[in-house]
């Protein structure tokens, strides 16, 4: 699987019947720990279940994983 996320992108993350926006906090080769809330406890999940935003950019400022930019 070709993995083009870097920390600090945003992402969906499909959980279930709900979605998430979530910050790439760090890479493994087998998935992206991320930020699902604003404290400093990132969550592993398979890149399966990763998916990129497009418009990434005009998303100016988020909460997610406190104060961390990557």
């Amino acid at each position: 699987m070709i993995v083009d996320f870097k920390p600090g992108d945003l992402a969906i993350y499909f959980n279930g019947h709900t979605a998430e926006i979530v910050k790439i906090k760090r890479l493994t080769p087998d998935g992206a720990f991320v930020f699902t809330h604003e404290g400093d406890t990132a969550s592993k999940c398979p890149y399966m279940f990763l998916y990129h935003i497009r418009n990434e950019y005009v998303i100016k400022e988020t909460s997610l994983g406190g104060g961390w930019n990557g």
